[in-house]
């Protein structure tokens, strides 16, 4: 999932430091981007099972952006205030049925 983002976004690899010097063939055999793509996946289930209760939606996604910033991601990157309205939401989980039903673990 991550390294389809790489490839469409170039730009955005650079903003993941683990990740910015990996060749595209390294991406895709990097255990740890897996396992980083898993853990956004999950997170995205959350955030969309709970499309209903905005309040539980948004203190997800305000500790989510705290835990970036200690990592060193800049503010600009982790900027929530926008990922928490039911109808982001209710977008959100209509364009990951359709565009990542394939990506999604059972």
């Amino acid at each position: 999932m991550l390294v389809c983002l790489f490839e469409t976004h170039p730009d955005v690899q650079d903003v993941f430091m683990p990740f910015k010097v990996l060749t595209k063939d390294e991406l895709r055999h990097s255990t740890e981007l897996r396992a980083h793509g898993l853990r956004v996946m999950g997170f995205v289930q959350k955030v969309v099972a709970r499309f209903e209760e905005p309040d539980k939606s948004e203190a997800l996604l305000q500790e989510l952006g705290k835990n970036h910033v200690m990592y060193g991601a800049k503010m600009d990157y982790v900027d929530v205030s926008t990922f928490y309205s039911p109808q982001y939401l209710k977008l959100s989980k209509l364009l990951i049925l359709q565009n990542y039903s394939s990506c999604l673990i059972p």
